[in-house]
């Protein structure tokens, strides 16, 4: 019948969410291997994360005997997307923190005196997987990587904190993305003593040194592959 909402069993939800946290295929991979539309996808996974914190912090109740009814109620939420994180990325800047122009008339002439950090997206026979990277501006030395196939801050702060146990920079430059305007990556540079910069608008070569690493990795990795899966795409970055 013409608008009637397809239902799914709460265990369903909570296969295709747990598939889509493993990060071993896309979401069109998953969503067309369950005929589901992407979105749900995304919102099944966005709400297991959610709701994981509390499985773990409840021991009173697992210890009563109450996890089914924990795990009901875990079923139940999945599916509940509150705010779309592509509507965040585009909305974002309305609402973050402004940082102040650090670079100008700033000649960056040694290791560790500033940062920066892009993300792009590599095409698989089937969807999409994200890419971010971040590089010390004056080796171009690729500090730390990392894959996710959704937009999530989550691969951003795992890259962050495997660059910083490398090292740790003067200036941290971004752009103003929802996944480097977060309160916890802009909170873990702060609690560093690292000087954060957002690039805006008009600053078209702040990141010129990660748009040169996109092209190079695509033009003499990526095109030259058919990937498959995600496990591909780490696989042959690695090397």
């Amino acid at each position: 019948m013409l608008g009637m909402r397809k239902e799914y069993e709460a265990a369903f939800k909570a296969k295709v969410a747990l598939e889509a946290f493993k990060g071993e295929k896309t979401i069109a991979q998953i969503a067309s291997g369950y005929s589901v539309h992407p979105n749900q996808v995304r919102q099944w996974r966005q709400h297991l994360l959610e709701m994981l914190p509390e499985v773990f912090s409840n021991r009173r109740l697992q210890q009563e005997g109450a996890r089914d009814e924990m795990e009901a109620e875990l079923y139940r939420q999945i599916g509940q997307l509150k705010v779309e994180l592509e509507w965040l990325k585009k909305n974002l800047s309305r609402y973050h923190r402004v940082y102040p122009y650090l670079m100008s008339g700033v000649t960056v002439d040694r290791p560790d005196q500033a940062w920066c950090a892009d993300i792009t997206y590599i095409r698989l026979a089937h969807g999409f997987v994200y890419l971010v990277a971040i590089m010390d501006r004056h080796s171009r030395h690729v500090l730390s990587w990392g894959l996710s196939t959704t937009l999530d801050k989550s691969f951003c702060l795992d890259a962050l904190q495997g660059a910083l146990r490398i090292s740790k920079p003067e200036i941290f430059n971004a752009d103003q993305g929802a996944q480097f305007t977060s309160g916890e990556f802009t909170g873990r540079l702060e609690a560093e003593g690292i000087r954060v910069y957002m690039a805006g608008q008009g600053r078209v070569y702040d990141n010129i040194f990660v748009e040169r690493l996109w092209r190079s990795v695509k033009y003499e990795e990526v095109y030259l592959h058919e990937y498959q899966m995600v496990a591909d795409v780490r696989t042959h970055l690695a090397v």
